[in-house]
């Protein structure tokens, strides 16, 4: 029913510290603190070097903080399952969209928020499916209606198109191989349940007698 991305993490785990439940579920917990940790460390970019650094600490401690104590995010970051590993990647593709609309288009945090886009949208898919690219295409499409220009940023810096091609290589660099594996050994079959079923199916239908 899902891809394998989340499975390969928590395989490494267990091959790396054993058949326990802790290592099970390390992967996840990483994916949740590596969020948090990155929560951190945009709000305090963002903080600029005109704010006082008392004021911009605290204010990074603080959403990292909201974050961390969410009872939601504690919740799945202690499971097993690839829905945290889907918010994560999703959370990290957005948060590099951020880097990448407040960097100077051309310097070097502006490059690495489009590989970053790309790498975490790209992981995303490979852990749930089309949903991981969805979403934050629909977040994307959202501020670029209310807000303007973000895109125009993102796709055209310095009136090039090579950082949107390069973005576009590097996800499907990330994509790919598994999906192109995985139909060339089951073929339609794959396709028909992954696509059909486990996607369509399930967001435009009720299943298994869920409420």
């Amino acid at each position: 029913d899902y891809p394998v991305g989340g499975y390969w993490l928590v395989a490494l785990s267990l091959r790396t510290f054993g058949p326990t439940p802790w290592a099970a579920r390390l992967p996840v917990a990483f994916a949740a603190s590596a969020v948090v940790l990155a929560t951190f460390g945009l709000v305090w970019w963002l903080g600029g070097a005109a704010e006082s650094p008392r004021r911009r600490w605290l204010r990074a401690a603080l959403a990292a903080g909201v974050l961390a104590t969410t009872p939601a995010w504690i919740g799945w970051g202690r499971s097993s399952t690839t829905d945290m590993v889907l918010a994560s990647c999703i959370s990290l593709a957005l948060y590099s969209f951020v880097v990448v609309h407040h960097a100077r288009p051309s310097g070097p945090l502006a490059a690495l928020g489009r590989i970053g886009m790309a790498f975490f949208a790209g992981c995303a898919v490979l852990a749930k499916g089309p949903v991981g690219l969805l979403l934050p295409v629909l977040v994307l499409g959202a501020f670029q209606l209310l807000v303007g220009g973000g895109l125009r940023k993102l796709l055209r810096p310095a009136q090039r198109p090579l950082p949107t091609l390069a973005m576009a290589a590097l996800f499907l660099g990330v994509v790919v191989p598994w999906y192109a594996a995985a139909t060339r050994v089951n073929g339609m079959a794959f396709l028909g349940g992954f696509l059909g079923f486990s996607n369509l199916q399930r967001f435009t239908s009720v299943l298994y007698a869920h409420p």
